[in-house]
């Protein structure tokens, strides 16, 4: 571990002496700032108007409208672009690579080195939006900490799926603006592969799970599911898996089918994680203090009457604009309608029978 420590010591202090850190830290404190007091003026507004929120804790950070932590959702993503292009093109174009290569360190110690730098960047993020969530957890009357402390470990998860996936762009190019271009387009892609290829039953659970976008949403709503954690953590030993392949190609001269045969087996290994984490096997946490994320005691106890497997059938009109909602590309959001009672009866089955017919 020593190796690694020191590499992460030595990354640090270029990451905090770095003009570009310093900037990212200081707009992200005004934008934590002014995003809290938006919400928290939310919360002020709604108690002067007489409409008291029937959890405050809830409208103040998990709000769809004005929570704070779904307010940072809108623009962290664009700070790690930044903040991880020069972890490894730094290296490469001034040609020091060639000196941490030939070193006696390993490319699973310098990648872990430099992405424990990251990490820990990332829990100063983490630490300066907690100085004003205290703030609103102490101000709120019985606050529910379910609300802020799943959303600030949410957070963190998507911080360190953020910075592995820069860290692997920055490895692949001498270039740091290419770096922070391409990163920034993977995370586009990965927001979008969710509605890529919906219509084939076996594909769609695989483009689904990979999409990134919602993946956080309900650790900011006190709820830990085991799919979005076990997401977070295959994306980001994925991500920093690959730079370790990619230190291995230049270290090691291997032919390029060699190369494309240890690519594949990792993606197949990342496609296999995702058809396993399949609703059928979910768990769940709800941490909130009236299980405001899970179905009343009185509805389990209906659920658990239902004997057999249940099949939800719904008929669509193809031709009437909300039948289209019902459409094959959508049958993973009809789904999530359904998710609470899933959690209870996973053999709960969807159909759909399709129709065309003029109404008058």
């Amino acid at each position: 571990m020593k190796p690694i420590i020191d590499l992460t010591r030595n990354e640090l202090k270029k990451l905090f002496f770095s003009p570009v850190a310093m900037l990212i830290l200081l707009i992200f404190c005004f934008y934590s700032a002014s995003g809290f007091a938006r919400a928290f003026e939310m919360l002020l507004r709604n108690q002067n108007a007489g409409f008291a929120p029937k959890s405050a804790t809830n409208l103040v950070f998990a709000s769809n409208f004005s929570g704070f932590y779904k307010s940072l959702l809108n623009y962290m993503y664009l700070f790690f672009p930044l903040l991880t292009m020069n972890i490894f093109s730094r290296d490469q174009s001034s040609g020091s690579i060639s000196l941490l290569l030939s070193s006696p360190l390993n490319n699973r110690q310098i990648v872990l080195g430099k992405y424990l730098s990251l990490v820990i960047f990332s829990l100063v993020l983490i630490f300066l939006i907690s100085l004003v969530s205290l703030y609103g957890y102490i101000k709120i009357e019985n606050a529910d900490p379910a609300y802020v402390f799943t959303g600030l470990f949410g957070m963190f998860l998507l911080c360190c799926t953020y910075s592995a996936i820069g860290l692997f762009m920055s490895s692949i190019t001498n270039h740091p603006i290419v770096a922070a271009i391409g990163t920034l387009i993977v995370l586009f892609i990965l927001n979008l592969v969710g509605d890529l290829w919906q219509e084939y039953p076996f594909i769609r659970d695989i483009t689904y799970w990979l999409s990134l976008n919602g993946k956080v949403v309900p650790f900011i709503e006190g709820f830990i599911p085991s799919e979005d954690l076990i997401y977070f953590l295959a994306l980001i030993i994925f991500f920093v898996s690959l730079t370790i392949l990619r230190l291995h190609t230049k270290r090691e001269k291997r032919s390029r089918l060699h190369n494309i045969m240890r690519y594949s087996l990792l993606a197949l290994s990342l496609c296999v994680v995702a058809y396993a984490s399949r609703p059928q096997l979910k768990k769940y946490a709800d941490l909130t203090r009236e299980k405001n994320n899970t179905l009343s005691e009185e509805s389990q106890r209906v659920v658990s009457k239902l004997s057999g497997g249940i099949t939800i059938t719904t008929y669509s009109n193809m031709l009437d604009v909300t039948g289209q909602a019902a459409l094959p590309r959508y049958y993973k959001r009809d789904v999530e309608l359904f998710e609470d009672y899933i959690r209870f009866k996973p053999e709960i089955k969807m159909d759909y029978v399709y129709y065309h017919k003029y109404l008058p």
